[in-house]
């Protein structure tokens, strides 16, 4: 294999592994072929590519090649299909290779390129979720159970994509949140220790007197005669019953005797007692859990939906704010209730106030604190402006992480509340290089232009910003 040829991997198919077949075609692929993983990536030069990358039956620990060239900043696109599957091959490879595989390769080549991503610019694990998931639209994100890990299932694709195991759950929930996935399947539901979030408890029976474990099952008989109960033991005489107490012989269950409903004993406090307690003791921080403190978390596959796949092929990226609150409206519609609004606000005397929001530096704070930090602070943005407005404003999506609000009956003067709320933002705090900008503009104006769009773009250029 020469160097050109090396360079040309992107329009190759590479089958990795034993090949038997003399003329290395197997169902009409030509392969360049690599002994093993190490020598696939010892000779690859590539720059960018959607390669057809096949798994022989012989791969040695093809889980962790998997991984490997998932994680790889040119290769997690691929086209991965395995010969025989292993544990990681449904969540991280594509399929198995077969006669159809062909077809297949070529919708993805099609989809691939559609997308027209530069791969050399895509370092966010959701825009490399989105598009994965756009790509392959057969392939769900799916969980993996593994013990040697504390929250006992975990996503090898989002690990491969720069995902952190530990922030994976709430990384999940908060993309759920804003839409951009669906759940799938309800794989399991795990309970995890309150203290330290793992999933490795011991359940145990306990006293629900003095929460020792040290407890019994124990048979009782009750003498109706005097009233007394102790363990079946004790009234044993011969063949047959007899109280200890007042030597009633016991012949007839429900007429002379009965059996308490207590049928468990403490060993320590001797307390007697129907139903134990159960205590769920962390094996990882010996933490003891009431049953019902425990953190329960459901276990999804997902899938890519309808404002994901819309994301990944408008190309945005954290400019899709999930307010709850309020209508959001595209900008044209937004000019046209501003144009609305100040005419009504010029005949009934009305004030209105505009809120230009925008999120400064947000490029950087992801490159420097990652891309779980920045959506934690998007979604306290969200609350906090959720927090703040009400079911009759408007909000607008004014461009890349820029919001606009419509505060009908509001002046400039009311809007420290606003402000108060989005100061409290916890991450404010913590880095220097992020802040919010917010302007706002008062209504009605008796000298608004048709052009609304300008006449907005000159009232805020004109405003000076409070920095939070």
């Amino acid at each position: 294999m020469n160097k050109q040829q090396l360079n040309d991997i992107s329009l190759q198919k590479i089958w990795i592994g034993e090949l038997k077949d003399i003329d290395f075609l197997v169902y009409g692929h030509e392969f360049t072929v690599f002994n093993d993983v190490e020598h696939f990536f010892s000779g690859f030069e590539a720059q960018s590519h959607f390669p057809l990358i096949v798994f022989a039956d012989n791969i040695v620990n093809q889980g962790e090649a998997l991984k490997k060239i998932r994680k790889h900043e040119l290769l997690w696109q691929s086209c991965i299909l395995v010969n025989t599957p292993c544990y990681l091959s449904e969540a991280l490879a594509n399929g198995l290779f077969n006669k159809q595989s062909d077809d297949f390769y070529n919708s993805v080549i099609t989809r691939a390129t559609s997308l027209n991503l530069s791969l050399n610019l895509v370092d966010s694990a959701l825009t490399k979720l989105l598009s994965f998931m756009w790509i392959y639209k057969g392939n769900s994100l799916l969980p993996v159970h593994d013990l040697s890990i504390n929250s006992v299932y975990y996503y090898p694709l989002l690990e491969c994509f720069g995902v952190n195991t530990k922030d994976a759950m709430s990384w999940l929930s908060s993309i759920h949140r804003r839409k951009l996935l669906q759940t799938d399947k309800l794989i399991d539901r795990v309970r995890y220790c309150r203290h330290c979030q793992s999933g490795h408890l011991n359940y145990v029976d306990s006293c629900p007197s003095c929460q020792s474990i040290d407890i019994a099952n124990v048979s009782s008989l009750h003498c109706f005669n005097c009233g007394h109960v102790n363990g079946e033991s004790k009234f044993k005489e011969g063949i047959g019953l007899s109280c200890p107490n007042c030597h009633t012989k016991l012949r007839h269950i429900g007429v002379d005797y009965d059996r308490p409903i207590e049928n468990q004993k403490c060993n320590q406090c001797h307390t007697s007692f129907v139903d134990a307690d159960v205590i769920a003791k962390c094996f990882h921080c010996q933490t003891s859990n009431q049953v019902d403190e425990l953190i329960v978390q459901n276990i999804h596959s997902y899938n890519i939906s309808m404002e994901g796949k819309s994301l990944i092929r408008l190309g945005e990226r954290f400019d899709n704010f999930n307010l709850t609150s309020t209508d959001s409206i595209n900008y044209s519609h937004f000019e046209w209730v501003v144009k609305w609004q100040n005419q009504l606000a010029v005949r009934h005397q009305q004030t209105h106030s505009i809120v230009k929001i925008e999120l400064k530096n947000l490029a950087q704070f992801i490159a420097e604190n990652g891309e779980a930090r920045a959506i934690q602070l998007i979604d306290e943005f969200e609350s906090r402006i959720n927090e703040s407005i009400r079911t009759t404003d408007i909000c607008c999506l004014a461009g890349e992480h820029t919001l606009l609000l419509m505060l009908p009956n509001t002046t400039i003067e009311h809007l420290s509340f606003v402000y108060q709320k989005l100061k409290g933002i916890s991450l404010l705090n913590k880095n220097s290089d992020f802040s919010l900008s917010i302007k706002g503009i008062p209504l009605p104006s008796k000298e608004m232009p048709d052009e609304i769009g300008v006449w907005l773009e000159q009232q805020f250029a004109a405003q000076q910003e409070s920095v939070l």
